[in-house]
């Protein structure tokens, strides 16, 4: 299954994210409980704009492993991309907890801040 998911992020790294998923959707037919199959394919299905389906592959990586603080930030990531800015804040926010020191969910919340204060103006 490590190579499966090793030509997969082999692909996600030339872009080529179509691709990827197929090859993270193989591995999870061998183990449908790997999160970390789940999380990139979360992360190609986002970059492909396919928020729905990443979100719930996402979901399924909390499920399995919900103390690992990427996850949360990703998500909070994409329900901002969806406008869903209350929701990816309580996302950000929980990356945070469980993981103080995590750089890219403290950016992405301040920002996420900005744009409603923006738009409460």
């Amino acid at each position: 299954m490590a190579a499966i998911k090793n030509l997969g992020v082999a692909l996600s790294e030339k872009g080529n994210f179509k691709e990827a998923a197929q090859y993270f959707s193989k591995a999870l037919v061998i183990n449908p409980e790997d999160w970390d199959s789940h999380y990139k394919l979360g992360g190609v299905l986002a970059k492909r704009g396919k928020f729905n389906e990443a979100i719930r592959h996402l979901e399924e990586v909390i499920r399995i492993n919900p103390g690992y603080a990427p996850v949360y930030n990703e998500t909070g990531i994409i329900f901002a991309q969806k406008g869903k800015l209350q929701k990816s804040n309580d996302f950000f926010s929980k990356a945070i907890q469980l993981e103080p020191d995590c750089k890219e969910a403290r950016d992405n919340i301040l920002i996420l801040k900005q744009l409603m204060q923006h738009d409460e103006k």
